[in-house]
């Protein structure tokens, strides 16, 4: 839904999404972890992603007190200093300002302070809003199973059409190609510095 303004660079969109399922001001969650899985449900049906932007923590309690949710595209894009950069990234952040603040009260709960739900840019589609951040990630299983295939040698990228094969379409598996090669790297990097220790378990046996 579009606040309609005449011109479409100031163009407001406003999320989709039936009232009992967004977020309002006042609003109360027992965690933290509840309001960041009621807040994505929201984003996701909505059509965009969240990530957390601060937090602010009780030096007393050591409690974190104020929790910010964001856009993806809330702020802006830093400049980069390095000059041959062999990753390229596409523009993510655009100054979006949507955002979800919670505050704990007296109570021990996490309540909505600001609430703000309109975006200066599109919102995705549904066929294509899984592809989004924070709505995608490998299952327990996707990882176990693709660091077993690891170990045999199988390429990331002949393991990323077996899991396309098995959901019947890359839509069906939750995550994207970058999540697979993303959790290579990390197990390679568990690895490092273990191929001694590795060694001595193989020809121990």
């Amino acid at each position: 839904n579009v606040a309609g303004q005449s011109n479409c660079e100031d163009s407001l969109y406003i999320p989709e999404v039936a009232l009992d399922r967004k977020p309002y001001k006042g609003q109360e969650f027992d965690t933290l972890d509840d309001a960041y899985e009621f807040n994505n449900k929201y984003a996701k049906e909505g059509g965009f992603s969240i990530r957390i932007n601060s937090s602010k923590i009780c030096k007393e309690s050591n409690d974190i007190i104020r929790k910010e949710y964001v856009c993806l595209k809330e702020g802006q894009a830093r400049q980069s200093k390095v000059v041959n950069c062999k990753r390229r990234r596409g523009i993510i952040r655009g100054g979006c300002s949507a955002k979800l603040v919670v505050v704990k009260s007296e109570f021990d709960k996490y309540m909505v302070h600001i609430f703000v739900e309109e975006h200066n840019h599109a919102l995705s589609s549904p066929r294509r809003v899984h592809l989004l951040r924070s709505h995608r990630s490998m299952s327990a299983v996707q990882k176990s199973l693709s660091q077993q295939l690891a170990a045999v040698n199988i390429p990331t990228c002949q393991q990323i059409s077996l899991f396309e094969l098995q959901a019947e379409g890359l839509q069906n598996m939750g995550s994207v190609h970058r999540d697979f090669y993303n959790n290579d790297r990390n197990l390679r990097n568990e690895l490092k510095g273990h191929d001694a220790d590795m060694l001595y378990e193989h020809f121990s046996v």
